[in-house]
């Protein structure tokens, strides 16, 4: 089995395998049911995630996109809220700065990922949503 040879790593390169935080992802298409996994390391149980956040994009088990754009929309909406509330004070070329600063970081980020998931079309809504909000002739 695979735990005993990444133990043996950790051990190695002087790491510590902290079970309380570990849990073991088993990726399976979405119309195929399996059996729960059942894996022990010293004595513990690892529990099975069915989700989890790697880094910053939240991804499932069936390697489905759609909690991560749940995630993401909000913060974009907040972004759009915002650059939608100070363009009437704000230059454009301050817009510009805000907008690639908070909108474009998170969407550039999480949307390599997030492929032709079912709330895609929403976030790319919600871009042209943000960029209608000030001077388009910048971007």
């Amino acid at each position: 089995m695979v735990i005993p040879h990444i133990a043996k790593w950790f051990h190695a390169n002087w790491l510590i395998l902290n079970v309380d935080k570990t849990n073991i992802v088993k990726f399976t298409p979405p119309n195929l049911s399996c059996n729960p996994l059942t894996i022990v390391y010293d004595g513990e149980l690892l529990t099975e995630a069915w989700n989890f956040k790697l880094l910053s994009p939240h991804i499932d088990k069936h390697l489905n996109w759609q909690r991560q754009n749940e995630k993401l929309l909000p913060k974009l909406n907040v972004v759009c809220y915002t650059i939608r509330e100070v363009s009437s004070v704000l230059k454009s070329e301050v817009l510009r700065l805000v907008y690639f600063e908070n909108f474009q970081s998170l969407l550039e980020y999480g949307i390599i990922f997030s492929g032709n998931s079912s709330p895609t079309g929403y976030i790319f809504f919600t871009s042209k949503k943000c960029n209608e909000n000030y001077d388009s002739s910048y971007f």
